[in-house]
């Protein structure tokens, strides 16, 4: 299959999305990296409501066919309504929304991101059996500490990240920290490891809380 004849069905295919009253489609996964190599053509489509998203799937898998045709490739369109959006978890919509590239639909899908409610997890560490020493070692291990390097004349500062950042781990508190909800396993894994008694409860929070949390001194 040429390249200028799947390029023109995906382009039709992302009109036609704009014509269904699609509020925001991406492309995303390897179809983006490398689509010679790709099995298939992932698209994320966003509508307003549950009737809207079934009317979509009603028409594409009608005329699924004719574009897989022209494409050369299998595509994947997952249609999903805004109320709906809270269902699937951070890392899934990231990948999406966030690393995808937008084909089609008049809402931006940064602006869908920064504004849906998604769910975290909210993690209290009991440290109350513990030295102010051992509370200290905990949080620069867990959260990652300021560092200030003397050379000469000359100072530095620097940040060392802790355990919890490869989680996607937002500090809110002395001992307390925010994780998406699918990564949760794997922080329980690690504090249960370190023999920690904890906390947890589920909150939903947007990209925005996210940010304006970030920004709050700790």
């Amino acid at each position: 299959m040429t390249r200028p004849r799947a390029r023109a069905a995906l382009m039709a295919l992302a009109r036609a999305l704009d014509a269904l009253g699609v509020l925001c489609a991406t492309a995303y996964g390897d179809c983006i990296s490398d689509f010679e190599a790709a099995e298939t053509v992932n698209i994320f489509s966003v509508v307003e409501d549950e009737d809207k998203a079934r009317a979509v799937l009603t028409w594409f898998n009608k005329v699924a066919r004719r574009y897989e045709h022209d494409v050369g490739k299998l595509i994947v369109l997952t249609v999903v309504s805004v109320d709906e959006l809270n269902e699937h978890g951070p890392s899934e919509l990231d990948e999406a929304l966030g690393s995808g590239i937008q084909i089609a639909g008049r809402v931006d899908k940064d602006f869908i991101l920064r504004n849906v409610r998604r769910p975290h997890v909210l993690v209290t560490l009991d440290t109350t059996m513990m030295r102010v020493r051992e509370r200290l070692a905990l949080r620069r291990e867990l959260f990652g500490s300021e560092e200030v390097v003397v050379r000469g004349p000359e100072t530095y500062k620097g940040t060392r990240g802790g355990l919890l950042e490869d989680y996607g781990a937002i500090r809110v508190g002395d001992d307390s920290f925010l994780v998406p909800s699918d990564r949760l396993d794997d922080v329980v894994r690690e504090l249960n490891r370190k023999g920690l008694r904890f906390f947890i409860k589920e909150v939903m929070l947007s990209r925005e809380d996210l940010r304006r949390l970030k920004g709050r001194p700790t």
